[in-house]
């Protein structure tokens, strides 16, 4: 009774028929959760852990370790070099359980069943994506100041693999650490390896400070 632009009934129910053959006003009403109420959430949720669950076989989780006889980072710095990875770790399921439902209702009406396969498969995909992000950009940050690590050089030959060191070397640009990558990972050299520099390597980079400072 009273309806504004003079719609002609409301439709109650999932999937209403309509038998008319005349062109009506159609009035639609969400429940306060819209559609998740019959479980879509779960779609995104599934995809999401299924990411997590996927991960190890899908890229490598080594952050990496430090080098025999170089002294460690402080605790604190330690300590804040592993939040800012799970801090990018905790955002990312929101950041994808949101996009993965824009995606479903987007490409198609969400009453489809397509919708759910877009929905789930999207929240699998994006979440793979951005883990895998999260830890190769943490992999090339400094565990002292967080900066990204920067010049990267070839050391080494591919002849002598097996008897010396070889792959590339970063450097942080404020002079805390070396970043050592093997181009083959064997038995004694697996993963990526810090080396932190003392004191005796500051001169090298007090010219770049002072620089960066006055810039």
């Amino acid at each position: 009774m009273g309806l504004p632009g003079k719609a002609n009934a409301w439709l109650l129910g999932s999937a209403p028929q309509a038998g008319i053959g005349n062109t009506v006003f159609v009035v639609g009403h969400l429940s306060p959760v819209g559609y998740f109420d019959e479980g879509r959430w779960a779609l995104s949720i599934g995809g999401i852990l299924l990411a997590f669950l996927a991960l190890p076989f899908i890229t490598r989780t080594s952050i990496g370790e430090y080098s025999n006889g170089s002294h460690k980072p402080s605790l604190a710095r330690r300590s804040l070099f592993w939040v800012f990875l799970i801090a990018k770790i905790t955002i990312l399921p929101a950041t994808v359980y949101y996009a993965s439902v824009d995606f479903g209702c987007s490409l198609l009406q969400p009453s489809s069943q397509f919708s759910a396969y877009i929905q789930s498969g999207s929240a699998f995909a994006l979440c793979i994506l951005g883990l895998s992000w999260a830890f190769r950009d943490q992999q090339r940050r400094c565990p002292v100041c967080l900066r990204r690590m920067a010049h990267p050089v070839e050391v080494g030959q591919p002849m002598r693999t097996f008897l010396a060191w070889n792959g590339t070397e970063l450097i942080c640009e404020r002079g805390h650490t070396l970043l050592h990558i093997p181009a083959i990972p064997i038995s004694w050299f697996g993963t990526q390896r810090w080396v932190c520099l003392d004191a005796s390597w500051q001169f090298l980079f007090a010219r770049r400070k002072g620089a960066s400072s006055l810039s």
